[in-house]
């Protein structure tokens, strides 16, 4: 009954903290005020039935909504710059939060140290940290704007687990003559066609979980392009590879037929495709540095496994289970049984009972 009442007790705790809903509250996403910045006004939230991001940015909704948004909020900062006006963009993951950047980082902008990565022009900056992307707007940028951005992005909610984690496909371009600026991510149709790659979004095939990695590079002089499109499976890659092969020898707009510098080749579960004003050796050397590695994580530590090797590991599972089970049973027999026939000879009796003379006499007569 006192177990109980405890638990009865820590129930009505927990829904007291999460709501009559049971689900934990996000945080407010701008925070009120962060180092010398400080809110001029209540932040604009903007979710809803009708899409997350239709409020904050009806043309980009499509990209938003692929891209995982939650939600999202506007505010403008009273401190640098003359103040900065301000909107950030909530995801489900680092992933979305990333894509979305690549997707609104305009050409022309420079490399800032700012939250995991960031850009600016001007006035206007663009950065994504955790599951977050912020646009932000000075009216008058100074040098105290970044460090107050800086001071921003670090108090935004982190966060948290797998969330947190970056998208590994980009991190397998080659460093070498790397244009930062110019990569693009993509998991889905809008996020692509803003990469203004020339292969075809139906070859890609988005509906079997690709993503794309597009970037510019220039190399002894020559300018080319890498892209990189991961699947689940090297199967699928291999399927994709071929697709580009006769693509590339019917001709297509961007990838006309004996072009030296396109070259597809299949790495793994990877298709690398180059393209530009890159000759065949460069563009071979381009491939052979991307080095995929098969990487553990958490939600599927065992990477990709099939149903039959799913139901051979269950069977195996509960024949071993049988087996041991059937081993304790007759040691547990033995140890028993033997340990009885042992304390009977010790007392001078006979190994069984069946023979056995003695008899409780209740004495009533």
């Amino acid at each position: 009954m006192a177990a109980m009442v405890v638990c009865l007790v820590l129930a009505s705790g927990a829904q007291a903290r999460t709501g009559a809903g049971g689900d934990k509250a996000a945080p407010a996403l701008l925070p009120p005020s962060a180092g010398g910045l400080r809110l001029a006004a209540p932040a604009g939230t903007f979710a809803g039935a009708a899409g997350p991001g239709a409020g904050l940015d009806a043309a980009h909704g499509p990209l938003l909504r692929e891209d995982g948004l939650i939600d999202g909020a506007e505010g403008r900062y009273l401190g640098a710059g003359g103040g900065l006006s301000v909107r950030a963009y909530r995801f489900a993951d680092a992933t979305g939060a990333f894509a979305a950047f690549t997707a609104y980082r305009e050409p022309g902008m420079r490399v800032e140290t700012l939250g995991t990565e960031g850009a600016s022009r001007g006035g206007k900056y663009l950065f994504w940290t955790g599951a977050t992307l912020v646009e932000a707007t000075a009216a008058q940028p100074d040098g105290q704007v970044l460090e107050a951005l800086r001071t921003l992005a670090a108090a935004l909610p982190a966060a948290l687990g797998t969330a947190a984690v970056a998208p590994p496909l980009p991190g397998y371009l080659p460093t070498d003559g790397l244009d930062r600026a110019s990569v693009h991510y993509a998991i889905g149709p809008a996020g692509y066609a803003a990469s203004g790659a020339a292969l075809p979004e139906s070859v890609i095939d988005f509906s079997r979980d690709a993503e794309v990695v597009v970037a510019h590079y220039r190399r002894h002089g020559a300018d080319g392009t890498l892209m990189l499109v991961a699947y689940p499976t090297p199967q699928m890659a291999a399927r994709s590879t071929k697709a580009v092969a006769a693509l590339l020898k019917s001709g297509t707009p961007g990838l006309p037929v004996g072009d030296p510098g396109v070259v597809a080749e299949q790495i793994g579960p990877l298709v690398g495709l180059t393209g530009g004003h890159l000759s065949q050796a460069e563009a071979q050397n381009l491939l052979g540095e991307v080095h995929y590695q098969a990487a553990i994580t958490i939600n599927h530590p065992e990477g990709y496994v099939s149903e039959v090797s799913k139901a051979a590991k269950l069977l195996l599972g509960i024949a071993s289970l049988t087996g041991v089970l059937a081993v304790a049973a007759v040691l547990l027999a033995l140890f028993l049984g033997g340990g009885r026939v042992l304390l009977r000879r010790m007392r001078g009796k006979p190994d069984s009972s069946m023979n056995d003379d003695d008899f409780i006499s209740l004495k009533l007569g």
